[in-house]
């Protein structure tokens, strides 16, 4: 009796969660300015309380290590199983294989917006296609992608207009360090055109946290 194929391997599928950072940092602050009406300074004068009285600074910094890289390949020059028995993976021929090895601090160069001209920061050379009919042995998880730097800056202030009608004014400033995140490479492998393994593919957007700098002004009017 044929035992099943052994395209998939239980023991290489063992590994972190798709969402999983192994370390987060966040720290936030917030500030009240001591100016203005019942604060310690510049709290008799109505024009300078009006001013420049009763703001409050924020400020949350947030760093996270990346998430995990799961590696996939096509164009295997080997006879394979059908992609429909289970997912096929390369083989790892590489030791403690990193994005930063390769350069991650010019993960981008060449030109940023044309993919085939950027500098690869995962080594293609460090997988190989898997023999004829056996299961590769990169397992699930086995590369941390790109970190992340992120800062948002708040300035705030609320006027009192009636007993129970109140206005506030926020200004929020997000990546005002332009500290930009990367998303991470390309995973999947083409043994006959490698060109594009491991070449960044975007960048957070606008409005993403970590993503380009966005300024924000905002009125809310409450009662």
């Amino acid at each position: 009796m044929t035992p099943p194929a052994p395209v998939t391997n239980r023991n290489l599928n063992k590994g972190r969660s798709g969402f999983d950072r192994h370390h987060i940092f966040l720290v936030s602050e917030t500030y009240e300015l001591p100016f203005g009406k019942g604060r310690h300074f510049l709290n008799h004068s109505r024009a300078l309380d009006l001013l420049i009285g009763g703001y409050n600074l924020s400020w949350i910094t947030t760093v996270e290590t990346g998430s995990p890289m799961t590696f996939s390949y096509s164009n295997n020059p080997n006879n394979e199983y059908p992609t429909s028995i289970g997912n096929q993976t390369p083989n790892l021929v590489c030791n403690n294989i990193t994005m930063q090895q390769f350069g991650l601090g010019n993960a981008i160069g060449g030109n940023r917006f044309n993919q085939s001209l950027e500098n690869p920061v995962l080594n293609a050379s460090c997988f190989a296609p898997p023999a004829a009919f056996t299961p590769g042995n990169a397992g699930r998880g086995i590369v941390s992608g790109s970190g992340i730097i992120g800062n948002l800056a708040s300035a705030s202030k609320t006027f009192k207009i009636k007993e129970r009608w109140n206005m506030q004014v926020r200004f929020d400033f997000q990546n005002p360090f332009h500290n930009f995140a990367m998303s991470n490479p390309t995973t999947a492998l083409d043994f006959k055109n490698p060109q594009l393994f491991g070449k960044i593919t975007s960048d957070p957007t606008t409005f993403d946290y970590f993503g380009q700098p966005l300024m924000d002004l905002t009125f809310k009017l409450s009662w």
